[in-house]
């Protein structure tokens, strides 16, 4: 901003001044902005919705769950909701799963 400022003040303002007109509301993303996004992304139910949102508002009131970022505990829990509720850990997945590890394999040996 003091460079943007040089172009159009006499003055460039102290950055004091930047501080107090901004009055320093950044705001980091919440969970709720994460969990909206990824549920619309997944195209959800309600029941999904509900099990997500309280999975993870269990996860926030929990110390150890303070390492991982937001997005990726809104993204664990929209993902153990899935696995709850419609079984996901499946044989499909699970092979699936493997032939993907078997074509990342090859694509790194070149075969």
């Amino acid at each position: 901003m003091p460079l943007a400022c040089k172009y159009v003040e006499v003055f460039v303002p102290l950055v004091e001044d930047f501080v107090f007109i901004e009055k320093n509301d950044a705001q980091l993303p919440t969970a709720y902005v994460f969990m909206r996004r990824y549920l619309k992304a997944a195209q959800s139910d309600r029941k999904l919705e509900l099990l997500s949102f309280f999975v993870v508002e269990l996860c926030l009131e929990e110390y150890e769950m303070f390492k991982f970022p937001t997005s990726f505990i809104v993204a664990a829990a929209i993902y153990t909701a899935q696995t709850t509720l419609y079984d996901l850990l499946g044989r499909s997945i699970i092979e699936c799963s493997r032939s993907i590890v078997n074509c990342h394999q090859k694509a790194a040996t070149g075969n």
